[in-house]
Parts: structure tokens; sequence; C-alpha cells
């Protein structure tokens, strides 16, 4: 699994590696597990969600979706990366990545999008790619 982490998609100059790192996040903002915010949230830094979200998110920069974390709403954020579930449509400028762990029922539109074994999703996706 490790290569699969340091691989550099063909399409784009993000790698998975990069994509999960939180080493230049010193801004990032995290909901933490136990936490629970209802309503719009929004956010120009990046975020760590291992609470529930019940609204829409919109992040000017990465989101991430612990194993933990679940949205209830519409999610539009520059990339994203989902381990726990999400309940709405998804609109992301860059790269989704989905890990084994996640559930999406809803659609997607993403510049990128990838899919590990495991990972659910019920809906629709158009993935635009160097279109």
């Amino acid at each position: 699994m490790a290569a699969a982490n340091s691989r550099t998609d063909r399409h784009t100059s993000m790698s998975v590696a990069e994509l999960n790192s939180d080493s230049n996040q010193s801004n990032a903002c995290i909901v933490a597990a136990g936490t629970t915010i209802q309503g719009t949230f929004s956010s120009s830094e990046p975020v760590r969600l291992d609470g529930t979200v019940e609204g829409d998110i919109e992040c000017g920069s990465k989101l991430v979706v612990g194993i933990n974390g679940k949205i209830t709403g519409n999610v539009k954020a520059k990339n994203v990366i989902v381990k726990g579930r999400i309940e709405g449509d998804i609109e992301v400028q860059g790269h989704l990545h989905l890990f084994p762990t996640a559930s999406i029922s809803g659609n997607i539109q993403a510049q990128f999008f990838s899919m590990e074994e495991g990972a659910g999703f019920t809906g629709s996706s158009v993935v635009k790619g160097n279109l």
C-alpha cells in the first residue's frame, strides 16, 4: 500500500501522499470527534473533520473527512479526502479521493476523482480531467 500512497497521478502533480499530508497545515481548522456543527460552515484554510456537520461546507483549501467524520449537506472545496461519510452533493475544484472506509450518497463533480476498493458511492459523477 505504501507504493499507492506515494504515487503521483499522471494527470495532476499532487500525489495521494501530498493530499494526506498535514505537515503544511499549521492554520488548519480541526473539528474534533464528538463535536456537532449545525448550519453552514466555511473556511479559507484546510479543515480536518472528525465530528459531524449538519449543513453545507465550503472550504477554500483541502477538506479531510476523517473515519468518524460525517457531513449531512453539500460540500464545495479545492481538494477533498474522504475516510468517513458524506450525504450530499460534492463539488471539488481539484482532486477528490475516497478511502476504503468512505461512504458517499450524493452527486460528485470534480476535476479528478479516485476511489479505493471498498469505498461506497451512490449517485452520479462528472469528472472533468484535463478538459
